[in-house]
């Protein structure tokens, strides 16, 4: 039966760390988001840089496809609703096409590059979406209180 979990540190994170392309490990702490179908993981979102108004989204999956509809919604209620921020951001390797492209499907835009950003030098796109860009979340929830 597949599952949406949430919750702080432990093996999801570490399946994250895993699963990202980079050297950084997330916080013990780190909120996550996961699909899992009995034991198996699908994928894991990971929020990091909370501030009130903005947070920070990794997310490593499985296999292709493994974002559901009813996982994205979940996820960005989770951002826009609960959190009541008024934007999320992803950094992204410039060379992760795949990454890149799934974004800007999700509704991503482009916010900037940091250069030599990754821990081997590659740089990183900034990309960022904010509340009222969301096509997520249903609308009428868009300036109320999460």
């Amino acid at each position: 039966m597949i599952e949406i979990k949430c919750g702080r540190g432990g093996k999801y994170v570490e399946w994250a760390d895993k699963h990202i392309l980079t050297d950084d490990r997330f916080p013990e702490d780190s909120v996550y988001i996961a699909l899992v179908d009995g034991e198996e993981i699908r994928g894991v979102t990971v929020f990091t840089d909370y501030r009130g108004d903005s947070i920070s989204l990794h997310g490593a999956g499985a296999f292709v496809g493994w974002m559901t509809p009813r996982y994205v919604r979940f996820v960005y209620d989770y951002i826009f609703n609960q959190l009541g921020c008024k934007r999320v951001g992803v950094m992204v390797r410039t060379d992760n096409i795949k990454a890149i492209v799934t974004d800007l499907k999700m509704g991503y835009k482009f916010e900037g590059c940091l250069r030599h950003a990754d821990t081997d030098g590659s740089d990183l796109y900034i990309m960022g979406m904010t509340r009222e860009e969301c096509r997520w979340i249903k609308k009428d929830t868009i300036g109320k209180e999460g």
